[in-house]
């Protein structure tokens, strides 16, 4: 038998820091004990039990096998079904740390049909709810105290960034683009996110609107997507 420490929480993609792991503390972690025989539907009845959650909901449990890989931008390994549960208690009997990594998520929240996606250099001061306005001062007051060459530097810097990242996102989504849910939609900019090693941070997200822009002060690029029966 095999204690796992399994916390809850969020992946997380960084250009500097890699893939990270947020925990959700409000959820917290828990203890499970895992056998060679256990399949995934055990495991998966065993923690939504354990979290007091509904069974109806998604759940993902994923680990980063650090010893395997060696780049920062390498994705996490997905559990799914018995043979790579039994894979990852092959993997983790000779790890010292014996972590796993459960995401939940609500499907029925995110069955929003038609999906528009549109995007900016700079996306509406009003998807931003007010953060932009702050953001602008901060930079503004930044750049203010940078001499002209760093201020070029940085600019330079900026406009590669910027071009690469809109470059990777015109060639897979186009404006007006549609998609059957929200899940497709996240799941296609998580996935465009990994393939070309770009962050982004959620400024918005309801039944109507999904708003995201580059987490960097210095970026200006973001996308917005509009919910086409809200």
């Amino acid at each position: 038998m095999l204690q796992i420490y399994v916390t809850c929480g969020t992946w997380k993609l960084s250009a500097i820091k890699g893939w990270d792991f947020v925990a959700d503390e409000a959820k917290g972690a828990r203890v499970v004990a895992l056998e060679s025989t256990t399949t995934f539907e055990e495991l998966k009845t065993t923690v939504l039990d354990d979290y007091s959650m509904e069974s109806g909901l998604f759940v993902e449990f994923s680990y980063l096998p650090s010893d395997l890989i060696n780049k920062t931008g390498s994705p996490r390994v997905v559990i799914d079904n018995d043979r790579q549960l039994k894979n990852f208690v092959g993997y983790i009997r000779k790890q010292s740390s014996k972590h796993l990594f459960v995401t939940f998520s609500d499907p029925v929240q995110n069955q929003n049909s038609g999906i528009n996606m549109d995007f900016d250099d700079n996306p509406s001061a009003d998807s931003f709810d007010g953060e932009d306005d702050d953001e602008s001062k901060v930079k503004d007051s930044y750049l203010s105290e940078l001499d002209d060459d760093e201020d070029d530097v940085r600019c330079k810097k900026r406009e590669e960034n910027e071009y690469k990242i809109h470059f990777s996102l015109a060639k897979a989504v186009k404006k007006k683009q549609e998609f059957r849910c929200k899940n497709q939609m996240k799941a296609h900019f998580e996935i465009l996110a990994m393939k070309h090693n770009f962050d982004y941070r959620v400024l918005k997200s309801d039944t109507n609107f999904w708003t995201i822009r580059c987490p960097e002060k210095e970026c200006n690029w973001g996308a917005r997507a509009v919910n086409l029966k809200g």
